[in-house]
C-alpha cells in the first residue's frame, strides 16, 4: 500500500466544537469531502491524488549518471569584455553632500542639555538621605539651530558603480538540462475503477496538530447512504443541537454594553471572581505607592 493525499483538501473548521466529516466514494471513481454535511471538495481517484493512484509507465533510469563532460550552464561570462579604465570599484555608495554648509547659528561647543537655572534646592533635601541634589536639565536655548559636531547630510554617489562584473553571453557550449533515460517502470499497473475497494476492515487517522484533545468516534462504513444519513441524524445531530443551546445568546441589534451584560449574567461565578482580584490588586498597588519615607523636617513638626 503507498499513502495517498488529496492535492486540493478542504480546511477543517477552526473552532472547538464537534463536526461530522465524511467522504461518499462513488463507483465512477469520483468522490466528495463532507463537512458537517455539506460538499467542500470533489475530485477524481483518476486524477485527484498525490502520488497518482496508477504509478507512470516509465520511470527514470538508476543506473543513469550525468557524464562528466556535459555542460549545463547556458550563460558564460564574456571573454572578450574587460573592465573600463574609469571604472572605480572603490567609490562609497554614500557621501558627504559638498553643497551643504553648517548652518548660521550653529554652536559646535555648547552642550544640548544644560542646569535649569530657574530650580533651587528644596529645603527640607538631606544629602545623606537623599543623595547630592542635581538640577534637572532643559534644552540648551543657545541650541536652537543645533549644537555639536555638524555633520554634512549624506546623499548618493554620482560615481558609485561597485563591482564590475562582466556581460553575459550565450555558451556555445551549452547541452541544455540534462535528464536521465526513461525505462518502463517495472512496478507499472493500470486500475481503471480504484473506487472499487477490498473489505475494509479498519480506519486509522493520521492529523498533523499542535492542539490537545482531539477525540474521534462514531465512525462508521457503508455502501448504503441512507443508512449512514440515519446514523448521522442519531448520533451527530442531537450533539449539534446541544452544543448549540449551549452557546450564548446574543441579539444582533445588541450592541457593546447590552452584550458585555449579557456575557455578565451568564457568568457570574467568573466575572466576581475577577472583580475581586482586579479590586484587591489595585488597592495593593494604591496602598504601596503611598508609602513615602517622612523627611527630617516632617518627623520635627510632628515631633
Amino acid at each position: 500500500w503507498e499513502e495517498k493525499h488529496f492535492k486540493d483538501a478542504p480546511r477543517v473548521p477552526a473552532d472547538s466544537h464537534t463536526h461530522l466529516y465524511g467522504l461518499v466514494l462513488n463507483p465512477d471513481n469520483s468522490f466528495e469531502v463532507q463537512i458537517d454535511g455539506l460538499v467542500k471538495a470533489s475530485g477524481n481517484l483518476l486524477s485527484s491524488m498525490e502520488p497518482p493512484v496508477n504509478p507512470a509507465q516509465e520511470i527514470d533510469d538508476p543506473s543513469d549518471f550525468k557524464p562528466a563532460e556535459w555542460v549545463d550552464e547556458a550563460k558564460i561570462d564574456d571573454p572578450s569584455a574587460f573592465k573600463p579604465s574609469d571604472w572605480d570599484e572603490d567609490a562609497p555608495m554614500m557621501m558627504d553632500d559638498p553643497s551643504a554648509s553648517e548652518p548660521d547659528g550653529w554652536v559646535d561647543d555648547a552642550p544640548k542639555k544644560i542646569d535649569d537655572p530657574s530650580a533651587s534646592r528644596p529645603e527640607d533635601w538631606d544629602d545623606d538621605e537623599d543623595g547630592e541634589w542635581e538640577a534637572p536639565q532643559i534644552d540648551n536655548p543657545a541650541c536652537k539651530v543645533g549644537c555639536g559636531e555638524w555633520k554634512p547630510p549624506r546623499i548618493s554617489n554620482p560615481a558609485y558603480k561597485g563591482k564590475w562584473k562582466a556581460p553575459k553571453i550565450d555558451n556555445p557550449e551549452y547541452k541544455g538540462v540534462w535528464k536521465p533515460r526513461k525505462i518502463a517502470n517495472p512496478d507499472y499497473f493500470f486500475d481503471e475503477a480504484p473506487a472499487m475497494l477490498p473489505t475494509i476492515d479498519s480506519v486509522g487517522i493520521d492529523i498533523w496538530t499542535m492542539t490537545k484533545g482531539i477525540l474521534f468516534d462514531n465512525i462508521v462504513v457503508s455502501d448504503d447512504l441512507e443508512k449512514v444519513k440515519a446514523f448521522t441524524q442519531a448520533t451527530f445531530k442531537p450533539r449539534q443541537k446541544l452544543e448549540e443551546r449551549q452557546k450564548p445568546k446574543i441579539a444582533k441589534s445588541q450592541g457593546f454594553l447590552e452584550t458585555a451584560k449579557t456575557l455578565l449574567s451568564e457568568n457570574l461565578l467568573a466575572a466576581g471572581v475577577t472583580l475581586l482580584v482586579l479590586l484587591s490588586t489595585t488597592l495593593w498597588c494604591c496602598c504601596a505607592g503611598s508609602q513615602k519615607a517622612p523627611t527630617e523636617a516632617e518627623i520635627r513638626r510632628l515631633a
